[in-house]
């Protein structure tokens, strides 16, 4: 996939994403070909929002997923996000669908049980015991680098999707 920014740095990553969040997802609701190839789409709960106007459970789009034939389909060997699992998540809203498609690959950063009970009771916002992934994505949020289309950015990859080996 071309990407029109770094998504692997954080300020870049945080410029692009209309929202940022906490998220525990809840279950796969469905899969959607938006463009070439499958897309996912899950329930999250969202524990705590960094960017963004999201709260309660909200829609989440992941690019990849099984295809007609049963093939995994996987953007940059990105794996799919699990039900269950706990993620920071960076993600671009699209109104025409109502979700929220996560960045590939830098975008969902799985977050230990520890990480996520911190988050949950609310007693590291902003504090020395905020989980290094959130505490992280919060700078980069105060510097951000607005997203610019027009900007030249190394391709992350050309290559189409190929199931996984």
């Amino acid at each position: 996939m071309d990407s029109a920014f770094d998504v692997t740095d954080p300020q870049q990553l945080a410029g692009w994403a209309d929202a940022v969040f906490v998220g525990t997802v809840i279950e796969q609701v469905g899969t959607k070909a938006v463009g070439p190839f499958p897309e996912t789409q899950f329930s999250v709960e969202v524990l705590q929002t960094l960017k963004g106007d999201v709260a309660g459970q909200i829609l989440v789009n992941q690019q990849g997923g099984y295809g007609t034939d049963g093939t995994l389909y996987l953007l940059d060997d990105d794996p799919l996000i699990e039900p269950g699992a706990t993620y920071l998540m960076s993600a671009g809203f699209l109104p025409s669908e109502n979700w929220y498609t996560v960045a590939p690959r830098a975008g969902k950063v799985t977050l230990s049980a520890e990480e996520v009970a911190a988050v949950s009771d609310g007693t590291a916002r902003r504090s020395t015991d905020e989980p290094a992934p959130v505490a992280t994505m919060r700078d980069a949020i105060d510097n951000e680098i607005p997203f610019d289309p027009n900007r030249e950015s190394e391709p992350v990859s050309s290559e189409p999707p190929v199931p996984p080996r």
